[in-house]
């Protein structure tokens, strides 16, 4: 059984407003772990799609999860790193912002991980349908991301448990969008969940870091005006391919279109990074 849930708020043109301007929007039940309240917000799904909302605050999201990794992330040897989950509810049409950092004050303490502790309060308290998409900030030094996924990564993508994890979890799909960047340095790379599985398949048989090849990396840039021009694109794309429509008529094909269009646009028009 749900919880109850006060009535989101409306977003004003897509644009979230800026993390220093939020105010309380509904009580969340406080765990053990005292996960914070996300933001919940109404969304016209029948019109509007929420690939674009992705795109349109790329960087407003970026910042809420570097803000989280500095400000939410406890952990005993400096190793921070936060995350925020875009969960979506088409049939009672909300649109969640859930963000959380990783938690472990000692060695001896369980591997609590962002990508965990994001889709936790999703799941068992807010009922969303699906995770559309996660933003990852972390560190961008290659020997640290090392001591976690063995491999020579430039940015932090989800670990063995929280791969298990993603693939196990019911509101994750082969769509969904991974977004991994530093939390100082503008590097980010951009994969779904099913070509995160590809990448790390044979690696996580055979332990041989030849069996890895690093994915493009990218520069982040967090400004609005970014935003807009990666929407715009993205619709363009869609318009181009006939593939908008069909959200809520089973047309499952044309949505599987558009999420991988949604990681199509980025790594199509972003810099790469040098």
């Amino acid at each position: 059984m749900g919880i109850n849930i006060e009535p989101p708020v409306e977003l004003n043109h897509l644009l979230l407003p800026k993390s220093s301007e939020l105010v309380p929007v509904e009580e969340h039940i406080q765990d053990k772990e005292g996960l914070v309240q996300p933001e919940i917000y109404t969304f016209d799904f029948e019109n509007e799609d929420y690939r674009r909302f992705i795109l349109f605050n790329l960087g407003r999201l970026a910042v809420r999860t570097r803000e989280a990794a500095a400000e939410r992330a406890k952990s005993y040897r400096g190793f921070t790193l936060g995350v925020t989950a875009v969960a979506i509810d088409m049939e009672a049409s909300r649109l969640g912002i859930f963000t959380e950092g990783n938690v472990k004050n000692d060695k001896n303490d369980p591997t609590n991980c962002g990508e965990l502790n994001t889709e936790i309060p999703i799941v068992e308290f807010y009922r969303m349908e699906r995770i559309a998409a996660f933003f990852i900030a972390a560190t961008s030094n290659v020997e640290k991301i090392k001591e976690v996924n063995q491999v020579p990564a430039r940015t932090l993508h989800p670990c063995k448990n929280c791969g298990i994890a993603l693939k196990r979890s019911r509101e994750v799909d082969n769509e969904t969008l991974l977004l991994s960047f530093g939390k100082v340095i503008d590097i980010a790379q951009f994969m779904t969940v099913k070509e995160y599985n590809a990448l790390y398949a044979t690696f996580r048989k055979t332990g041989n870091v030849k069996d890895y090849k690093d994915p493009q990396a990218y520069k982040l840039r967090t400004d609005d005006d970014e935003g807009a021009f990666l929407a715009e694109s993205y619709s363009r794309s869609v318009r181009r391919q006939s593939i908008g429509g069909g959200e809520f008529h089973g047309d499952k094909k044309r949505v599987q279109k558009r999420n991988q269009e949604l990681a199509d646009t980025i790594t199509r028009e972003s810099i790469h990074f040098r």
